[in-house]
């Protein structure tokens, strides 16, 4: 395939914005950060839920806009920088039973488009998971066979970046080789445990949502959820920073044993932030527990013939580490706390990546 030339000859840093393709764009939160940068401006984006294409438009009404599945987009225009993240559920830990395994195979158009828009860049985004993926390996094979980009994979922590969130997520830049080396973003926060001053501490659940109204103001578009009564009293059993096993035993100390289901009592072992809570926090207060995550969790329903199926679907996951208090009793059994599980399955994620992008030498 013929390269073509760059479209300007001195560096990124010496222009002002850069044409950007958002494919599988979602509702646009990706292009809304390199937008915000000032740096870049969304010209063209592939989506084709129409809520999530129609959240795009009003947000991006200047963007070319296709609401079509990409494998329908017959030319793409160019752009010096393309981002997206194929469908992640594919790839992702809670999809036990195999499903959306055709999704698993949409990185062949984020190739395809690549090889039509020709960018100077692109940064694709997912689960941890698909780094260890035969498909991640048939990407990498397919970008590193034309050596036009210089391609790293990274898994990073969003918490490390400002996102008050402990969220784990693959990056995979590449860069035209004629630019230099990749570019991989400053880390600007830090778990307060580290003690690390060159960071600053995580940012709080609290410090992210304090100036929110507590209504819908046609702006701030928070809104509570409609939960069944059984789950309040859930909710109300686990203490701020704590999860379902406090739930559980919180429960029996009331003597409303009979909210946990068996089906929850028998799961001892993953599952651990499901019913995390959240911790407020304070602007001068900082504690590593109260970053959280918001997720579905994994623990099975009640049957559907017991007493207890009434609740099914009906709890809002919200996932955190145990408190300081609780941390020790909420171990798998051998004394590894969920931190401990945690920093270990981290840390191997991340080695992993290290190790396959030293071994194409990047």
């Amino acid at each position: 395939m013929h390269r073509l030339p760059l479209a300007t000859a001195v560096p990124f840093a010496r222009v002002r914005t850069y044409p950007l393709a958002d494919l599988f764009a979602g509702c646009g939160a990706m292009s809304r950060g390199f937008a915000d940068t000032g740096r870049f401006k969304p010209v063209f984006a592939v989506e084709s839920e129409p809520r999530a294409a129609a959240t795009y438009a009003a947000n991006f009404p200047k963007a070319t806009l296709v609401q079509d599945p990409i494998q329908q987009v017959e030319s793409f225009p160019t752009a010096d920088l393309v981002i997206g993240g194929p469908p992640c559920q594919g790839f992702s830990t809670l999809n036990r039973a195999g499903a959306n395994v055709a999704s698993r195979r949409l990185w062949q158009e984020y190739v395809r488009a690549l090889k039509a828009i020709q960018p100077a860049a692109f940064v694709m985004e997912n689960v941890p998971q698909i780094l260890d993926s035969a498909e991640y390996e048939a990407f990498v094979a397919a970008i590193e066979g034309d050596g036009f980009y210089t391609l790293e994979a990274r898994v990073l922590n969003v918490a490390d970046y400002g996102v008050p969130q402990r969220r784990l997520r693959a990056f995979v830049i590449g860069i035209d080789k004629r630019l230099g080396g990749v570019p991989w973003p400053a880390q600007t926060h830090a778990d307060p445990d580290l003690k690390d001053e060159r960071y600053k501490p995580w940012r709080t659940f609290n410090q992210a949502v304090k100036h929110l109204p507590k209504q819908p103001d046609g702006h701030k578009w928070h809104r509570d959820r409609n939960v069944w009564p059984e789950s309040l009293v859930r909710y109300r059993a686990v203490p701020p920073g704590g999860n379902r096993f406090d739930m559980e035993r919180e429960l029996d100390r009331q003597g409303k044993g009979d909210l946990v289901p068996p089906c929850w009592r028998k799961h001892r072992n993953g599952s651990y932030d499901v019913f995390g809570r959240l911790w407020g926090g304070s602007a001068g207060d900082h504690d590593p527990h109260r970053v959280s995550q918001a997720r579905e969790g994994t623990l099975s329903p009640p049957d559907r013939g017991s007493g207890h199926h009434r609740a099914r679907g009906s709890v809002a996951h919200e996932l955190s580490e145990p408190s300081q208090a609780s941390r020790g009793s909420a171990d798998d059994g051998h004394g590894a706390s969920d931190r401990e599980r945690r920093s270990a399955a981290h840390g191997a994620t991340t080695r992993r990546a290290h190790r396959r992008a030293a071994g194409r030498g990047s």
